[in-house]
């Protein structure tokens, strides 16, 4: 795996190639002091995923999201902790707080691999274990992983997302509703107008009511959502409900 590492603290720099030479299979393919220098050269070197100090001279590290490939995975690096909840809404993939921690960085390292590996086969056309994989979401505290067969909806609230879980739990993540269909494997999660995505098949049977509306009810559990009569169709036909 290559990185490359925007900071504008040589130590700091210094100690992300001491990480990476612990860890083993990792490289730093190329480092930039700001913002303005790396852009260019992260063209260039082409690195798997960049890890990106927030506090430098001239622009502020976020800026580098909006001028490079949005795939490209970026790993936020800061002495504030207080950035943490700004990475997870610029929906970076991580966040590691300075001085860096050999246990941390190795769990963050082992989940970007994991997801360069998806991006690859997804790339060269080859199916992926998508559907099988946990969905990793931030909230206020911080990140989480999420079986998906738990997911049994995702409302939108706002700018954001409400994960109605098997637990019977209301999860909130920073992520839009439209990101999250970006993120769910369709099938079996299926966008249900706007501001609605289910999981069809957790669903055990819709309890039709007045003007064509209908209940959802999920199996092996006492969910229910109410849904509108455009959806309410959507699902009969997915599930085959006469």
């Amino acid at each position: 795996m290559r990185l490359f590492v925007v900071d504008d603290e040589s130590h700091a720099r210094r100690a992300i190639h001491q990480a990476c030479l612990d860890h083993g299979g990792v490289t730093v393919a190329g480092e930039a002091a700001s913002v303005e220098t790396a852009v260019p050269l992260i063209k260039s070197v082409q690195p798997d995923a960049i890890i990106l100090d927030v506090v430098m001279p001239g622009e502020e590290g976020f800026s580098l999201f909006r001028a490079i490939d949005a795939q490209l995975p970026i790993i936020i690096y800061s002495g504030h902790a207080g950035r943490a909840l700004e990475a997870f809404e610029a929906e970076a993939f991580d966040f590691l707080l300075k001085p860096v921690e050999p246990n941390r960085f190795s769990q963050v390292i082992g989940r970007l691999a994991q997801a360069i590996e998806q991006r690859k086969a997804r790339a060269g056309g080859r199916p992926d274990n998508k559907a099988s994989l946990p969905l990793r979401i931030a909230d206020h505290t911080g990140y989480r992983l999420i079986q998906l067969d738990q997911i049994l909806a995702v409302e939108a609230e706002k700018d954001f997302s409400r994960l109605l879980l098997a637990s019977g739990e209301n999860c909130f993540a920073t992520l839009s509703i439209g990101r999250m269909e970006e993120r769910l494997p369709n099938p079996p999660f299926v966008r249900l107008g706007r501001s609605m995505i289910v999981n069809c098949s957790r669903i055990d049977r819709i309890d039709p009511l007045d003007n064509g509306r209908g209940h959802l009810r999920f199996a092996k559990n006492l969910a229910t959502l109410e849904v509108g009569r455009a959806a309410h169709s959507i699902v009969k036909k997915i599930i085959s409900v006469p």
